[in-house]
């Protein structure tokens, strides 16, 4: 399998621009038979729902183009060629006037795409190669379906206000009955064009869309009813034709009942609605292969990455370098929902992926020259094809590592910035506060756990919103320690902490900015602490059976820590008072300044805020600097702040 992974990528980064012909064949045929359908509903003789014939008008005008260069790539004859193009064009000119009886049109879209398939060797019929899972399901519907459709499937996603036509509902039980599997299949492969349901085949596997489809039936077949519907047809006998994948396929609810009805005539009409939901949930009866939906999913999604990548590229190189970072910016999204797995297993690809997206971006931001657009995008594809590699711990070792490796990393700042303050409050007798302090900090934990738990659970959060998520708490993080380090900078000295902690924070614990304090714990905890939450859930789904593992390694990584936070405390206490208060005021400040550039790059990543070329290329994501005016411009005025704080103290120094 990883070999397979790895190969597939390197054929997808050199090849994804040319879809196999067999595939859009299919595609095209799939565009026929929705085009049918919705001359269905709009036409009976004479025009009677608008809308739908505009789709109807649609869909075959996607069909004749591609088709036509469908014909050009393979170099059909025109004797081929000519009677399909003849055939599309009647379809098309049909649907336009929408007179035409609909069975008759059906029929005839029916077979010109059943041509075209045959006049490329491909079949136009699509049926699942085996049972899809409404399990599996769930998380691709998640992940690529949920910001438009809502997580109830009734069309009210997060998406919704900006859209239009607005998205379909799923929820409507009748609706749904007279829908096939293989009708919503289609869709999902070929797009609607004027919505923003575009095609997703090149972004999910065959599987992976059937298994999504199979999901969406389980809105309006709740697990009651499949529940008693499996009840009952554990004694009954089903024809061949019940029996195949291929026709529950292409069978609505309606039309299961019909057939149940002629080999159960003694079941009642609830019955049969009953039976007819489990058969078209039934759950594949062997479980599948252990990460093989986890590896379908990765292998997808990277290859989306790369087919984006090209995207981009291919737009710069035509002259269009706005399309072409919006594109870039689409890739990394794509990327993005790997990033925790990608993180745990392959830390260093994904750190190199990180640089590499930001420094593409912020080129063609930049209006950078095309062979340096190109540079990023081939350090880009070097990663991806580390990340198809094999994957995973190797055995108990290899998830002690991981598991040290993941706290020690993401909690090293926060110890930083909670010894460091700690260290001070006990120098300056201030320890009463020190309650306050860590209370802020165990509070970070507690919330770091709910919000992994809301983000996996309860939200249907799509990588733009995590990308906001985390760039709105780095910008909290980066205020609350400005605020504590500006204070720091501009004292420097015994006295001054110490009248700076009353005038702020009130006596002990009496006076109400003391939240100041544990703003700054809860946020230094807080702003790492449910991404890795989220870390070791990947951890942990991919190393089954090294919970014992990866627990120790997380025991030694919190004591490495530990021992951490006791020498930042006792060098506190050792240090001269005015160089420590001068060092530790310093890295809190420039915690700050990087806290800030690299929150707005990720509002930016989250498109909620513009990006501004600046004269300059200088690119450092890892410090949050990037060549924009809206990630430097506010680094920059945090650097004046804190050098005027540090001037106007100078000559303010007090002997401990």
């Amino acid at each position: 399998m990883p070999a397979l992974l790895t190969t597939l990528l390197c054929l997808a980064v050199s090849l994804h621009a040319a879809a196999p012909k067999a595939e859009e064949a299919r595609r095209i045929a799939f565009a026929l038979e929705i085009a049918a359908a919705e001359y269905e509903k709009a036409v009976g003789g004479t025009v009677v729902i608008k809308a739908e014939q505009e789709e109807a008008v649609g869909f075959l005008s996607q069909a004749r183009k591609r088709f036509r260069k469908l014909a050009d790539a393979t170099g059909l004859d025109g004797f081929t060629r000519g009677p399909i193009e003849d055939a599309l064009a009647g379809l098309e000119k049909d649907a336009r006037s929408g007179r035409g009886d609909p069975a008759a049109f059906r029929a005839r879209a029916a077979r010109a795409g059943l041509e075209l398939a045959a006049a490329v060797g491909a079949s136009a019929r699509p049926a699942p190669a085996e049972r899809p899972s409404a399990r599996a399901g769930a998380e691709v519907y998640r992940m690529h379906c949920a910001m438009c459709h809502g997580a109830r499937g009734d069309g009210h996603g997060p998406a919704r206000p900006g859209l239009e036509p607005k998205p379909a509902s799923f929820a409507d039980a009748e609706a749904m009955r007279r829908a096939a599997p293989a009708d919503l299949f289609r869709v999902v492969t070929v797009g609607v064009d004027g919505t923003a349901m575009t095609a997703i085949d090149d972004r999910l596997s065959e599987l992976q869309r059937w298994d999504a489809v199979q999901h969406i039936f389980s809105f309006t077949n709740p697990p009651e009813t499949v529940a008693r519907g499996r009840a009952l047809l554990e004694s009954a006998r089903l024809s061949d034709e019940l029996e195949s994948e291929g026709a529950r396929a292409e069978s609505s609810a309606l039309e299961l009942e019909r057939r149940l009805a002629a080999v159960l005539p003694k079941a009642t009409a609830e019955e049969r609605a009953s039976m007819a939901a489990a058969l078209r949930l039934e759950e594949p009866s062997a479980p599948r292969a252990p990460g093989r939906d986890a590896a379908e999913r990765r292998a997808a999604a990277l290859v989306a990455v790369a087919a984006e990548l090209d995207r981009s590229v291919a737009m710069r190189a035509a002259g269009n370098a706005e399309d072409a970072a919006a594109s870039a910016l689409d890739a990394y999204l794509l990327f993005e929902p790997l990033e925790s797995e990608a993180r745990v297993d392959r830390p260093s690809e994904a750190a190199a992926l990180e640089r590499s997206f930001a420094g593409l971006q912020d080129a063609l931001k930049a209006g950078a020259p095309l062979d340096q657009v190109e540079r990023h995008a081939a350090d880009i594809r070097l990663s991806l094809q580390g990340l198809a590699g094999e994957r995973g711990p190797a055995g108990s070792w290899g998830a002690f590592a991981q598991s040290f490796l993941i706290i020690a990393r993401e909690g090293f700042e926060a110890i930083l910035v909670l010894g460091a303050i700690a260290a001070l409050l006990t120098r300056a007798g201030r320890g009463a506060l020190l309650g306050v302090f860590y209370a802020g900090a165990w509070t970070g934990v507690a919330a770091s756990f709910a919000t992994a738990w809301i983000l996996g659970a309860l939200l249907d959060v799509t990588p733009v919103q995590r990308e906001a998520l985390e760039g709105l708490v780095m910008l909290a993080a980066a205020v609350t320690l400005m605020y504590v380090s500006y204070w720091m900078l501009a004292t420097i000295g015994m006295r001054q902490w110490n009248r700076w902690l009353r005038g702020r924070l009130g006596k002990a614990l009496e006076g109400d900015n003391a939240w100041a304090l544990g703003a700054v714990a809860f946020l230094a905890v807080y702003r790492e602490g449910f991404e890795t939450v989220l870390f070791y859930q990947a951890l942990v789904s991919f190393a089954p059976g090294q919970g014992s593992s990866i627990a120790a390694g997380f025991i030694a990584g919190t004591l490495a820590l530990a021992v951490v936070f006791a020498a930042l405390r006792m060098s506190g206490l050792r240090l001269p008072m005015r160089p420590f208060f001068l060092a530790t005021g310093t890295l809190l400040y420039a915690m700050a300044v990087v806290y800030i550039g690299r929150g707005v790059a990720e509002l930016q990543a989250a498109g909620w805020v513009f990006a501004t070329a600046t004269p300059w290329a200088l690119s450092v994501p890892s410090l949050g600097i990037r060549p924009t005016w809206q990630t430097s411009a506010p680094q920059l005025v945090l650097l004046a702040a804190g050098l005027a704080a540090a001037w106007s103290a100078r000559g303010r120094g007090e002997k401990a």
